[in-house]
């Protein structure tokens, strides 16, 4: 083979090669494209998450604030209830040694019911043992008459 006809071959061999590369080169370039574009892709979502992350936290920390502006409110209020279930037990038991005052008074009045309507039972009784006496006077007298 002469030197010409190699430097042909292998010039061909090169061309093809180039082409072979260029080739690879425009598929790389395309992939480097289809890269980029799913970076940038990426990004824009990332960024999407991040401002989603910021308003979920930004959410997040008022609703903190409001649960804990509840929490001191339900606890004031229950101070408060608790504030006045303290004075109704105290009126309660004002109320209570009233009535056992009460019960002991009335006790003591029924007792002294009791003890008059005793002595006022007596007395019939004495009535009646006279008013039999009586009749038997009366009877008497009728006979000897």
């Amino acid at each position: 083979m002469s030197e010409v006809q190699e430097l042909a071959e292998r010039v061909d061999r090169l061309d093809r090669r180039v082409t072979d590369v260029s080739m690879e080169a425009a598929g790389a370039r395309i992939l480097a494209a289809k890269v980029d574009h799913d970076i940038a892709d990426m990004k824009q979502t990332l960024r999407a998450h991040t401002r989603s992350l910021g308003a979920l936290h930004q959410t997040q920390s008022e609703q903190s604030q409001q649960i804990r502006e509840l929490h001191a409110a339900m606890h004031a209020g229950f101070a408060a209830v608790e504030t006045r279930c303290g004075g109704i037990d105290g009126r309660i038991e004002g109320i209570d040694r009233r009535l056992d005052t009460f019960h002991a008074e009335t006790k003591e009045s029924f007792a002294a019911v009791n003890a008059r309507f005793e002595r006022v039972d007596k007395r019939f009784d004495q009535m009646e043992s006279r008013f039999d006496e009586l009749a038997e006077l009366i009877k008497r007298s009728g006979k000897t008459a």
